[in-house]
């Protein structure tokens, strides 16, 4: 991974993390990951591997390929509502994902 498409995830992530209003401990608890690895993460200095970031998107709403887009931003309504829909089918609310 170049250090330009880690600098998107991490944008991408912080970016996430504030349009849902979900801190460091509450994203590392729903995923699983240690905070100070969720740290690294959302600031660039961690190199994500797919077996970390997964659980992240999962919790954040989001698919890989969205985390790694560099034009998130641009539709990130629809991306957050796609994800509810996709919980939702799954039997699952937004209280328990």
């Amino acid at each position: 991974m170049s250090q330009y498409e880690n600098d998107i995830i991490a944008r991408n992530v912080r970016l996430l993390m504030a349009y849902q209003d979900i801190n460091v401990g509450e994203l590392a608890e729903l995923s699983g990951i240690s905070y100070d690895y969720i740290t690294g993460v959302r600031t660039g200095r961690v190199e994500p591997g797919l077996h970390t970031i997964k659980p992240i998107c999962r919790s954040l709403g989001v698919t890989v390929d969205d985390i790694e887009n560099p034009y998130l931003f641009y539709w990130i309504d629809q991306i957050i509502e796609n994800g509810r829909k996709a919980w939702n089918k799954k039997g699952l609310d937004d209280s328990s994902a």
